[in-house]
This record gives C-alpha cells, structure tokens and sequence, in this order.
C-alpha cells in the first residue's frame, strides 16, 4: 500500500509539472525563443513592447550565406530566413512584398490589400555578406479585412483645405495639384489602442497632416513634433 500510495505521488508530480511546462516556454521573451528554435548565433533585440523580433544580426547555422553577386542564392537566402522570422515578426508573408534586391540588401515592403504603410514599414536584409546578416524588422499587424472605401481623394483633400484655411499656417498661393494625398494604413490616432492600424486618406499641408479614415470620413488632424515621430516607430 506505501509503494502505490508513492507511486500515485509521483504521477501527480509528473502530471503536475506537464501542466506548468507551456506557461513556462512561453514565459520566455520573443528573443529568447527565436535564439532557441532557429539556433540564430548573434545579437537579436525586440521591439519596445517585447511583441516581435525588431533587429537581428549573426548567422543561422543551416543556412549559408550567399556568394556576392549571385542574385538567384540570394533572393533564396532571404526567402528561407523570411520562414524562420514568421513566427516572430506581426506580418503575414503574404503582406511582405520584395521592393528590392540587390548586392547591398533586400527590402520586403508590407503591403495589406494593395495598400502600404504610411511609414512603410518591411523587413530589411542589410550586410549580407560580411560574413553576418543583419536585418531589421518594422511590422505591424494589420488585418486583411477589406475596407470599403468610401471617401474619394478629392473630397479629402478638400476638406482638408477648408480646415487648413483657418490656421496660422494657410498659404494662398499652394496649388491644389501639388498637394501629395496618399491612401494607406496609418496607425488610428482616433482609437485608444495606438497599435490599430486603419485604411486613411493623408493629407499632408504645411503645419499639420489631416488623416481621414477612408470607410466613414472621421478626421484626426495632427500638428508633428518630434515626440510624435519618434513615437511613429515605437
């Protein structure tokens, strides 16, 4: 009776401690894990809020690095890291567009439904060859959902003039076709949650940007100072 009395013991421990591994694997920071499950040997950093990979810079062990010059080693080298990064970085493959490639890096630009970032967020291969890569990740999650967009680029800029007009910072003498109105994904000033990202119209006219959101016109008009750009790449 002692042995099984022992034994039932035991087995509660066991079943015990199983219970508990996950919540201490995933206690783990995001650097931590990638270093672990790829076997990256280098420096890795995280962004600001420990919510994905931000920079890293070393060697994959299973990976070679490709010859300088060879176009078609490269664009698989970054094709195999890009697998490797995914769990650890807040897009999507099918967001990550390549913009470039070349001997002096590769850019993947996000894209979501056709539409980029204001801040044009991506990936970026850099250093390639000096024995090492070093890249930098500037994802954002934003959701695939398609948006209706409701509000042309005319009426956008249109009623950022009429707004415009009112401050200190008018000028008469600007010319409707040189203002440059973009629509993309910006973050949603509007929103509590500042990691939302929306689809927006963006104005941009001396002292302050108006963004509009494209699926129902609100307006979040924004006068730039340095802590708001800093703030763009947190």
């Amino acid at each position: 009776m002692h042995s099984s009395f022992i034994t039932v013991l035991m087995l509660l421990i066991f079943v015990s401690m199983a219970a508990t591994l996950p919540a201490e694997i995933d206690s783990l920071s995001v650097s931590a894990r990638f270093i672990r499950d790829t076997g990256f040997d280098g420096k890795v950093t995280e962004d600001p809020f420990g919510y994905q990979i931000h920079m890293i810079s070393g060697t994959f062990p299973d990976l070679a690095l490709p010859s300088l010059g060879n176009m078609d080693q490269l664009s698989a080298y970054c094709e195999a890291v890009i697998v490797k990064l995914q769990p650890y970085i807040l897009a999507p493959r099918h967001q990550l567009e390549r913009r470039s490639l070349s001997r002096w890096g590769v850019s993947y630009l996000q894209k979501v439904n056709g539409y980029t970032t204001e801040m044009g967020y991506g990936l970026e291969f850099r250093s390639i060859y000096n024995n090492r890569v070093l890249i930098i990740n500037s994802t954002r999650p934003i959701s695939d959902s398609l948006v209706a967009v409701r509000m042309t680029c005319e009426e956008a800029v249109n009623n950022a003039l009429e707004d415009w007009k009112t401050t200190q910072y008018y000028k008469p003498d600007l010319k409707t076709e040189d203002i440059g109105a973009t629509l993309c994904y910006c973050r949603d000033y509007l929103n509590i949650d500042l990691h939302r990202f929306t689809l927006q119209w963006v104005v941009p006219l001396p002292g302050y940007t108006y963004y509009y959101n494209a699926s129902d016109s609100a307006l979040n008009k924004r006068k730039w100072n340095l802590d708001d750009l800093i703030g763009f790449y947190e």
